[in-house]
């Protein structure tokens, strides 16, 4: 077989792989309500609610368990444009978590923006405590992620876990790990497949495989 023979036939196997490869990464990639403007989809446990759609603070909302009033101090716009999810810690516990369905299995990147509000929050025993640093953690079915605290530094920080999954429905979200009087606003909740060119790069090395036994042959 000559040379030239080859190379076609390798070209049109590497177009396969590339377009199989690419297809595969399409199909894997799963975004879960990105910039939470509604709560469409989100179980919610205790202190989780979605604060206003635009404006610019001081945000007041009311928790939905105690019915104590959390205000902002600060200026706080969500990072992509709309709205954004807010949690009250208190010491209360939250979950805010959705099913989604992983469509192969593999390693995942779970991204979410977060900001940690400064102000306060109004007691329903009528003291008031200062608004502190946050944490928490995202999950996906039994695994979750280290504890991820937030600082009250007025800005919006993002947060990353790559974790490994099987293909199926599973429960995705996030959940409080401080006990405290703190609130988080999330924003941008994603879950992104991570890229396997594995397999481009192993074929590339088969081809210059058989692009060297057959010079040999030739020779």
């Amino acid at each position: 077989m000559g040379i030239n023979k080859i190379i076609k036939i390798a070209l049109g196997a590497s177009a396969l792989v590339v377009s199989v490869a690419t297809s595969t990464q399409v199909s894997a990639v799963t975004v879960v309500n990105g910039g939470f403007n509604d709560q469409t989809g989100w179980d919610l446990t205790n202190d989780a609610t979605l604060a206003e759609t635009g404006g610019a603070a001081p945000w007041s909302w009311t928790t939905p368990v105690a019915n104590n009033t959390v205000t902002s101090t600060e200026d706080v716009f969500p990072t992509e444009g709309t709205g954004f999810g807010i949690t009250y810690g208190g010491f209360d516990a939250f979950t805010q978590s959705q099913s989604v369905d992983i469509p192969t299995a593999g390693d995942y990147i779970f991204s979410v923006d977060a900001n940690a509000l400064t102000g306060s929050v109004f007691l329903s025993t009528g003291s008031t405590e200062g608004l502190v640093d946050g944490a928490f953690e995202l999950f996906a079915g039994g695994a979750s992620s280290s504890n991820m605290d937030v600082i009250t530094t007025d800005d919006w920080m993002t947060f990353t876990w790559t974790v490994t999954l099987d293909a199926g429905l599973i429960d995705v979200g996030l959940r409080n790990t401080d006990i405290g009087f703190y609130s988080i606003a999330f924003d941008n909740f994603s879950i992104t497949a991570v890229p396997v060119p594995a397999a481009i790069w192993l074929f590339g090395s088969g081809l210059i495989g058989l692009i060297g036994v057959a010079r040999r042959k030739k020779a």
